[in-house]
């Protein structure tokens, strides 16, 4: 199974990295999605399950140490990451007024998300100002220190209990808030949930990836790859139902996610490969440029764009798409390639 072309999961991650765009770039399309903030939630699983794949037999063999995994972790994040920084300050200077205090938010809020740190909170509640979506790359490093450090100990049954707690954290807090739509501000309720939605998310993939082998005669009888795919993409595209919010956030992420990542991480081969697969390929640079480039877009001719709505979305994915796909291929891929054979040596390169 380590070996398998996860071509689904590479998919099914594009689609998710879609929705998540359409939510910060709505000025493009005068319509929004409203359960695309569960993508995320899917974000979390298929990165425990990938990064499982990857490292899981080489931390325990010893092969990789802790310290190694979290700088092969940091040089597949940060060629994007750093490339989506420069143009979040160059949007975010094109937007506000250059005045001296304004400038000194700016370099300070550069200076912390350089480090993947959240900005201190000023007049801006949310984690990360300038790209509101680094949020989940905040909590999603904090869980992979906890999967590196805990590694020997993070058994099977571990993991479990760990799925147990914050199963039960995300429920009392899905109730509380009528949904799992936070994670992103300086509170300590919403910490709590984004923290708590990462380590689930995680760890879930990660007991996948583990125990996929064994229960894969039972996976078969789920169905087709397709069915779970178009499934999830559904619960993704459902409407707000109320009251129903959380009984569907709460079955998408504890029971949906993880059967269709089971179901999807069959090695299927399918005439849309390679459609899948760019998708896959498109989808980190995708998630962490969307916000910049969008605005950027939106200062350059606001008029136009909300004038075609939501023909204006359909041009900026059309275009975005296929730039989102070079940049991984001739930009991200032999810059980490080449960061890692300098600072590590030889290890393969992953999506997760």
């Amino acid at each position: 199974m380590a070996n398998a072309r996860y071509v689904f999961l590479d998919g099914i991650r594009g689609v998710a990295a879609l929705l998540v765009l359409t939510r910060h770039t709505d000025a493009l399309w005068n319509f929004e999605i409203y359960r695309g903030y569960l993508a995320v939630d899917l974000f979390f699983v298929l990165s425990g399950f990938v990064i499982a794949s990857a490292y899981d037999r080489r931390l325990r063999d010893g092969q990789l140490t802790k310290s190694g995994f979290m700088l092969v972790r940091l040089i597949r994040l940060y060629p994007m990451y750093l490339l989506s920084l420069v143009l979040a300050m160059l949007a975010w200077s094109l937007s506000a007024t250059p005045t001296p205090m304004l400038a000194g938010s700016l370099w300070v809020a550069s200076a912390m998300t350089a480090f993947f740190l959240p900005t201190p909170p000023h007049r801006d509640s949310i984690l990360f100002p300038l790209n509101g979506p680094y949020w989940s790359l905040f909590f999603e490093l904090i869980a992979n220190l906890g999967y590196a450090v805990c590694h020997r100990v993070l058994s099977n049954r571990v993991l479990v209990w760990i799925l147990s707690f914050t199963a039960l954290v995300l429920t009392r807090m899905a109730v509380r808030m009528g949904g799992l739509d936070d994670g992103y501000s300086f509170t300590a309720e919403s910490l709590l949930i984004g923290l708590t939605r990462a380590v689930f998310g995680i760890a879930m993939g990660v007991l996948l990836f583990r125990t996929g082998a064994r229960v894969s005669n039972w996976v078969e009888r789920l169905g087709s790859p397709w069915l779970a795919f178009l499934v999830v993409c559904g619960v993704m595209l459902s409407p707000d139902m109320g009251r129903l919010n959380v009984v569907v956030d709460l079955a998408a992420v504890c029971l949906l996610f993880p059967l269709a990542v089971l179901s999807m991480s069959r090695d299927s081969a399918t005439r849309f490969d390679r459609g899948l697969l760019a998708l896959g390929a498109a989808s980190y640079p995708m998630y962490v440029l969307h916000a910049p480039v969008g605005e950027l877009v939106q200062h350059l001719a606001p008029t136009m764009i909300t004038t075609f709505a939501p023909y204006s979305g359909v041009v900026f994915v059309a275009l975005f798409v296929p730039l989102a796909v070079w940049l991984e291929r001739r930009i991200d891929v032999p810059l980490r390639r080449s960061l890692t054979g300098r600072l590590i040596g030889r290890t393969p390169l992953q999506r997760a």
